[in-house]
């Protein structure tokens, strides 16, 4: 087998669910997304404020980010914007799955950056249609992939 074969080889082994961090002030909340989310065999990170979200997102960079948008202190909104403007997280998709309802802050929460909105009350079929469009199309997570990644974010 030649160098690449094995690189081939080893890639496959370590090849990694995706990741999907869910941020929610309600637990019942959280817990309703790990259901969807885990029919997908999905690695499940949870957080219940934005100063805990944004810990998690740099630290695990995860692969899509679902979010209410109220949440105390820092809201959704800021929290997108924070998201957005890190090397280290601008390009992870953000799904709004949130109580406010209005057109208006729909395109509110569009324009600042979330790929998708979903509003509360959901069927859990509308966020498992939401979640498909994104986990479906994103490559295999390996730990080779990541490594290369985090070389090209550091300092020279």
């Amino acid at each position: 087998m030649d160098l690449n074969g094995f690189v081939d080889l080893f890639e496959a082994s370590v090849q990694k669910t995706p990741l999907v961090l869910a941020v929610d002030g309600d637990e019942d909340n959280l817990l309703l997304v790990k259901y969807v989310v885990e029919q997908f065999n999905c690695t499940l990170l949870r957080a219940t404020s934005s100063r805990e979200a944004l810990s998690l997102a740099r630290e695990n960079q995860p692969d899509l980010i679902v979010l209410e948008m109220v949440l105390p202190k820092l809201d959704g909104f800021e929290l997108v914007r924070i998201l957005k403007n890190n090397g280290l997280t601008a390009r992870i998709p953000l799904i709004a799955v949130t109580q406010l309802a209005s057109p208006r802050e729909r395109e509110k929460i569009l324009n600042v950056g979330c790929e998708a909105y979903l509003s509360k009350p959901y069927l859990f079929e509308d966020l498992e249609a939401i979640l498909s469009r994104y986990l479906d199309r994103l490559p295999a997570r390996t730990v080779a992939a990541e490594a290369e990644e985090q070389m090209c974010l550091l300092p020279e």
